[in-house]
């Protein structure tokens, strides 16, 4: 029985989804790993599957019916939604190509993921695939909407394919169904030792980095960078520890910090999104708490707080690349030739806290460090 993450898929997910996330837990062996619904480089998979034997394969599910759909085409398909309305979607083997190019382009800056030498040298040496599962359309449907002029069947699971428990299921047809949508040329050789199944994990999900680094690491590590002569809070608080053992307030301090310098740009970065909310919240809190008691007006039904504070930007490490540098984080970090072509767009800081740092790569705190010529202190 195969692993899953997380252990119990939610009731809220669909009769199809819960079929075939049974039926891939039971029928694949212990050393595999199936997640369903994984968040990885904000975009949501379905369903990702990684195997000793297989590699990587990454699935999208569809609860679409024939007598539903509309029009298909390579890019979007039309359908009639369950309230009659005439609504676009995403051709899901689109989607489930463009997920496992993220993937392939993540994986590939670790060399240690590389084919050294060979016909396929400096190409991922894990094998990856991707597939959809029609989970309401049988192969009878599959032919009749004229998807076999437009999808491969041999990387398309039909409604017949996923009960476990129907009669006429093969669990050897089923796993050779899934290694059959492994799209690469060649095969392994030996079975993905533990290691490489860990370094997979590891670039996949950042969070297991806490993990990865020790227990003597910090379960949360905040960095402080800046190009002007101040003191570090950080290497001050790590020097006290001996004394007390008192954490680290980043938004108590990033309050003084924008108080005594004012006109500087200060940046708060997370790698979560959640910490990125949250410290958020917080720090629009300690915003508006007053100086001083008499500074607070009691006759306001407003909180607002005595100083605006709009120096101070918390945000979400992923989003803004995306949303403030305009970049596409796998094409930023694939060269560093291309930091320089963007450097000029870039906004200038005169001081950032990276929250969770260790969940950074080696390169994304290299690349934080020269914005604007900004050095750690």
């Amino acid at each position: 029985m195969a692993s899953t993450i997380p252990e119990k898929i939610q009731h809220i997910a669909s009769p199809g989804d819960r079929m075939f996330f049974h039926t891939l837990k039971d029928v694949l062996p212990d050393d595999y790993t199936i997640y369903y619904k994984a968040e990885i480089q904000e975009k949501l998979y379905d369903f990702l599957i990684i195997g000793p034997q297989l590699g990587i394969l990454v699935l999208s599910t569809t609860d679409i019916t024939k007598k539903s759909l509309l029009s298909v085409g390579d890019d979007q398909w039309h359908y009639l939604a369950a309230s009659g309305q005439k609504t676009d979607m995403e051709n899901p083997m689109k989607q489930a190509r463009s997920h496992m190019d993220e993937i392939v382009s993540l994986l590939s800056m670790d060399n240690n993921l590389l084919q050294l030498e060979g016909k396929y040298r400096s190409q991922l040496k894990i094998p990856y695939g991707c597939g959809v599962v029609f989970t309401k359309m049988n192969e009878q449907d599959f032919m009749a909407a004229g998807l076999y002029s437009l999808l491969d069947p041999y990387l398309c699971f039909m409604s017949e394919e996923l009960d476990k428990d129907e009669a006429g299921f093969s669990a050897g047809r089923f796993t050779d169904k899934l290694f059959d949508m492994i799209a690469v040329p060649f095969r392994l050789s030996k079975p993905l030792q533990k290691e490489e199944i860990d370094a997979i994990s590891y670039h996949l999900f950042p969070e297991l980095r806490e993990y990865a680094q020790g227990k003597d690491a910090l379960p949360d590590e905040t960095i402080f960078l800046s190009p002007h002569t101040i003191d570090n809070p950080i290497s001050k608080q790590k020097k006290s520890r001996r004394k007390a053992s008192v954490p680290f307030d980043i938004c108590k301090y990033t309050k003084n910090l924008s108080k005594n310098y004012p006109h500087w740009n200060i940046l708060i970065l997370a790698f979560k999104r959640k910490t990125a909310q949250n410290l958020q919240k917080q720090i629009n809190i300690i915003l508006n708490e007053p100086e001083d008691l008499f500074d607070f007006d009691f006759t306001s039904q407003n909180i607002v707080s005595p100083k605006n504070h709009q120096n101070i930007k918390v945000r979400h490490f992923h989003s803004w690349l995306k949303s403030e540098l305009m970049v596409k984080e796998s094409s930023l970090f694939s060269s560093k030739e291309n930091w320089d072509l963007h450097k000029k767009d870039f906004p200038q800081y005169d001081a950032i806290l990276i929250k969770e740092s260790q969940l950074f790569r080696a390169e994304q705190i290299e690349f934080i460090k020269m914005l604007a010529g900004i050095a750690q202190m």
